[in-house]
């Protein structure tokens, strides 16, 4: 029986015919909730994010945590590269103590940014849950905002999101735009990959995934230096695998034609077999295709023991229709498919255990339960069983957070 789900990515593609000038290109400004009474804790996430463009050249004038609507002026808002990360709903995120942006005319204690202008604006990171929403073939919610305001680019989450998870993201991401100097689909696009292979409780049905970009995604994160110096470039469209190579991950570049052909990889696991395990089977895996844009798939394989998917497996892109790198998960190298044993299973602890498990972990006031979600999966390095819980809550005020906890 062959395991297969197939994950279609829609992505906004709102492309710009012109490069805009960006007039204080020197400044990157990171707000976020800092509270663990409101369970907003973004410190570390703004921290590791905002080393990323200072290495870059960015001036960050400090980390506005738990910011007031003083610190959310129009100056500081309207920043090469702005970062807001809490807690979301359609046309707001709360930052903590009552504080946050929004397009809504009934909250005073909130920074309207309905008329801001965001013309400097190179990036715009919305790091909440479900600030944005596809209805029909567009996207609406706060981030359409930052873009009919004068933002080149915007970045945020359609679905609900831990704070653990987009941390990782924020910090890959930031990596792949200032260190690698990728597009900002580009950096996306390798952001997934990188994860799908490093983290084991990360897959392609992740919320993580659920995103909406809007603007100039085939641009790049120009360097303050650059921009004054009025040296502004348009990135070229053209993709390469040497977009998608990665230092810390094993990968194979294909070297035979082989063409993309959604649900049937027969071509792949011959040459998979021929040239790099020629005891593979495609009836082993999970497949997850994910249409990133015209140009380029990734396609997803995780291997099942046990009914039981596990955390061994690889990616492969595609572009252009040719299937083009491999790229193994972490330790792949140390797992022998023939070796494994299902050495621990907890069979006696239901789904409700863990559900109420994680809430009591969580320990959250002032909010509801609104979802909760189970994921049990085996770790081919260790042999061991674990499980994902997902939970997702909703304040007094409608904005919505999640937590994850691996057991």
């Amino acid at each position: 029986m062959k395991y297969r789900l197939i994950c279609l990515l829609s992505t906004l593609l709102l492309l710009s015919n012109s490069v805009p000038v960006f007039a204080k290109a020197e400044d990157a400004y990171f707000f976020g909730g800092n509270d663990p009474n409101e369970e907003i804790n973004t410190r570390v996430e703004l921290e590791n994010t905002s080393a990323w463009l200072k290495e870059y050249g960015f001036n960050v004038p400090g980390l506005f945590l738990n910011p007031t609507i003083e610190e959310y002026s129009d100056a500081n808002l309207n920043s090469g590269f702005l970062y807001i990360a809490g807690h979301g709903m359609y046309d707001g995120i709360s930052t903590g103590h009552g504080c946050g942006i929004t397009t809504q005319t009934n909250k005073p204690s909130h920074k309207n940014i309905s008329n801001t202008n965001f013309s400097n604006s190179q990036c715009v990171i919305l790091s909440a849950c479900s600030t944005g929403a596809l209805v029909g073939n567009q996207y609406v919610g706060l981030g359409t905002t930052f873009i009919d305001n004068g933002a080149n680019f915007v970045l945020g989450w359609c679905k609900d999101i831990d704070s653990g998870t987009v941390g990782l993201f924020s910090d890959e991401f930031a990596k792949n735009l200032c260190v690698n100097k990728k597009t900002y689909m580009n950096a996306y696009i390798s952001t997934k990959n990188y994860m799908l292979n490093e983290y084991s409780q990360i897959t392609s049905n992740n919320n993580i995934w659920k995103t909406y970009m809007l603007g100039d995604i085939n641009d790049t994160l120009q360097k303050p230096s650059n921009i004054k110096s009025s040296n502004l470039k348009k990135q070229s469209d053209n993709i390469t695998v040497d977009d998608f190579l990665l230092d810390s991950l094993e990968q194979h570049i294909i070297t035979e034609h082989i063409e993309y052909q959604q649900g049937r990889y027969d071509e792949l696991e011959s040459y998979i077999k021929k040239f790099i395990d020629s005891k593979f089977n495609l009836d082993d895996y999970v497949v997850r295709e994910n249409h990133m844009t015209n140009t380029v798939d990734l396609v997803e394989f995780k291997y099942v023991f046990n009914n039981l998917e596990t955390n061994y497996g690889f990616t492969v892109i595609y572009i252009d229709g040719l299937a083009t790198i491999i790229t193994f998960t972490k330790d792949h190298d140390k797992v022998d498919l023939d070796k494994l044993v299902l050495s621990s299973y907890t069979l006696n602890i239901s789904d409700d255990d863990f559900y109420k498990k994680a809430i009591a972990e969580d320990n959250v006031e002032n909010a509801i339960v609104k979802e909760q979600q189970l994921e049990t999966r085996f770790d081919a390095s260790s042999c061991k069983v674990f499980h994902i819980v997902n939970t997702v809550y909703e304040d007094s005020e409608g904005y919505r957070f999640a937590t994850s906890h691996i057991y």
